[in-house]
Order: C-alpha cells, then structure tokens, then sequence
C-alpha cells in the first residue's frame, strides 16, 4: 500500500510542476478558449505547486513510516478533488474540449484514489 500511495503522489508531484512549466513556456493566449481563460488559468499556479509540494511531503513521509503522511495525504487528496472539480466545472460550462475532461477525470481519480490507499491502509 506504501509503495503505490508513493508512487500515486510522486507521479502528480513531478505532473503538475511540468505542466506550469510547459505551460508558461508555450506563451499560451486566449485564442481557441473563452475570454479570460489565461487569467483563470494562471490563478491556479500557486494552489497547484502547493498541492505538488504537498505530494512530496506525503511520498517522503510515507517512505519514512511517519504516521504524518496520513494527514498530509488526505489534505493532498482534497486538495486535488476540489482542484480537478474545479476544472471540470469550467470546462463543462465553456465547452471544454475532450483531452481537458481526460485531465480533469484523472486528477478526481487520482485524488480518490489516494484517499481509498489510505484508508485501506489504515485498516490493515
């Protein structure tokens, strides 16, 4: 259970920070998407390199055996949900294209996936 909450966590921590990266450097511009999707787009970097960070803290301290990896586990997983439903909601409501839902499903996925891998873990 360890390894893969390790893995699931390692994965969005190196994810997300590669895609502000790539992002910013395609100089991306509104064109294709509804007025002010750059500006709404760019307010989710900091919450999105918190959550990164946040991943790694729970990946290191689920490494070391540190009960804290829970906590910081599960606020990573919320984090995540309300993040990706975030997403889904604005690309439902301007016509998000389909690689953008697949995005959005993936992080909700992911974050119960996290949450159910630690919970499984708590019980065993």
């Amino acid at each position: 259970m360890t390894i893969a909450i390790v893995v699931l966590c390692l994965l969005w921590a190196v994810t997300i920070p590669t895609y502000w990266i790539l992002w910013t450097r395609s100089a991306p511009g509104d064109e294709g998407h509804p007025a002010g999707y750059v500006a709404h787009e760019s307010a989710f970097r900091l919450p999105d390199l918190t959550l990164a960070l946040l991943l790694a803290t729970t990946a290191i301290l689920a490494l070391l055996g540190i009960g804290a990896m829970r906590t910081t586990g599960l606020v990573a997983a919320g984090m995540m949900l309300f993040l990706g439903l975030i997403d889904f909601a604005y690309d439902l409501a301007n016509g998000g294209k389909t690689r953008e839902y697949i995005g959005d499903a993936l992080l909700v996925t992911s974050a119960c996936s996290l949450v159910a891998l630690i919970l499984i873990g708590d019980a065993s």
